[in-house]
């Protein structure tokens, strides 16, 4: 697992949908998929994301998008963990 953190900082109203960069540059093997998954003191705090994969041979930053289903305010921090970035073998044929 590789924890993705965020690469700056801004706060999430409530009811809205942001996308934050990460830091981490990610270099997904051809047989794989990548699988993001909220940390759980985000999802405590009432974000959510949606079904993220890194699809095989990606390379780069991911984006994160976040929904704030509180009522209140929600800051992030400049390296905060986001998600986590886990590879399952992705077979085909």
């Amino acid at each position: 697992m590789l924890a993705l953190t965020a690469s700056v900082s801004g706060v999430i109203a409530p009811g809205a949908c942001v996308s934050i960069a990460t830091n981490e540059i990610v270099n997904v093997p051809s047989h794989c998929v990548g699988v993001i998954g909220i940390r759980k003191s985000l999802a405590k705090k009432g974000l959510s994301t949606g079904a993220i994969l890194a699809l095989p041979n990606y390379q780069g930053c991911l984006e994160i998008q976040l929904v704030n289903h509180s009522d209140y305010i929600i800051e992030i921090n400049k390296h905060d963990e986001l998600a986590t970035l886990t590879y399952l073998v992705h077979y085909t044929g």
